[in-house]
């Protein structure tokens, strides 16, 4: 009798990138069986619960439900499944909320098959996964905490113009202090690139500031000054 293969879902809503996948890990890997292909979180939590795979391959930016709140859906439904972020983002805020929500591995796509195969054997064994540049990202922000824990106190200063962004505008500064071009901002709120380019519009008039490298490094400085987004 032959072993119980891993059956693995994949959330991504990058169509082409999910079917390809699919085919090459049940080409490569005799021990592995994709059970089912979602295109976004809802989907993710929906099909997850109908399919009961040993691992999900999650994505972090997605429409309707992103992947992080679709982790804790999932975990919190599902406890013992096994969920492997695979994404583009290495930002610390989606790796922090991932592995906080119950991601078992947190992997970038620049990664080799081999690796993703063996990676996703592990994850199904139990074993927690996180490629090296994640890991990097987790040791920084770790430093970062304990130089701001020692560093006296100081006052921060917010920007007047904070005030003058409508909620949508706030959500988009956001996500590109996170690194998401117009395209994934507008899969993550639902919105069309075209609406995300006139948003940003919105965000340059108001701020100032001109240039996109400028604007996402005032993001990130200001990101706590906007989680009510």
């Amino acid at each position: 009798m032959s072993e119980r293969k891993i059956r693995v879902l994949i959330a991504d809503d990058q169509k082409l990138f999910a079917e390809n996948l699919k085919t090459v890990i049940e080409t490569r890997a005799d021990d592995l069986c994709v059970v089912g292909i979602a295109q976004d979180g809802e989907e993710a939590v929906r099909l997850a619960k109908e399919l009961w795979p040993d691992v999900v391959l999650m994505d972090v930016c997605m429409p309707r439900l992103d992947g992080v709140k679709a982790i804790r859906e999932l975990k919190r439904d599902l406890p013992k499944i096994k969920i492997l972020v695979l994404t583009t983002f290495g930002d610390d805020d989606y790796v922090l909320e991932a592995l906080k929500f119950g991601a078992t591995g947190y992997l970038l796509k620049d990664i080799s098959m081999p690796e993703l195969i063996q990676t996703i054997r592990g994850v199904g064994a139990g074993n927690i996964m996180i490629s090296p540049e994640v890991a990097i990202t987790l040791l920084r922000n770790i430093e970062v905490q304990r130089e701001e824990q020692s560093a006296p106190r100081q006052t921060e200063k917010v920007p007047e113009w904070i005030d003058s962004l409508v909620r949508r505008e706030r959500q988009v500064l956001k996500l590109i202090g996170a690194g998401c071009n117009n395209y994934d901002i507008g899969s993550r709120l639902g919105l069309s690139e075209q609406t995300v380019k006139n948003y940003v519009s919105s965000i340059y008039d108001k701020t100032g500031i001109h240039d996109r490298i400028q604007i996402m490094r005032t993001a990130e400085t200001l990101a706590r000054f906007l989680e009510d987004a």
